[in-house]
């Protein structure tokens, strides 16, 4: 998936089959459940369902490098009624930086 935008899910105990099951089911690419549930979606996907846009930050490219990673908005998302009472959250990790 070009541009996929990862994030980490947080289900409500006992409900992560569920939760990565609906999250298939809306559209999101889900990588791994343990957890939390790794999952990637479009930017576009992100905005349906969670309500989120994104912006991208320069942060952390070098000179000559492209635009960094997006950052999210708003940083705590809306939780739809589609999963309400099987997600928790969602939380976007920001690359790391390297000295």
């Amino acid at each position: 998936m070009r541009d996929a935008i990862p994030a980490e899910v947080l289900a409500e105990p006992g409900r992560e089959g569920r939760a990565a099951k609906s999250l298939r089911w809306l559209g999101f690419r889900v990588l791994h459940v343990g957890a939390t549930i790794s999952v990637s979606g479009s930017r576009e996907l992100w905005l349906r369902v969670f309500g989120i846009s994104f912006t991208d930050a320069d942060e952390g490219a070098s000179p000559g490098q492209e635009a960094g990673f997006p950052k999210p908005w708003p940083e705590e998302p809306e939780i739809p009624s589609e999963l309400k009472g099987i997600v928790n959250g969602v939380y976007f990790t920001e690359p790391p930086e390297f000295f």
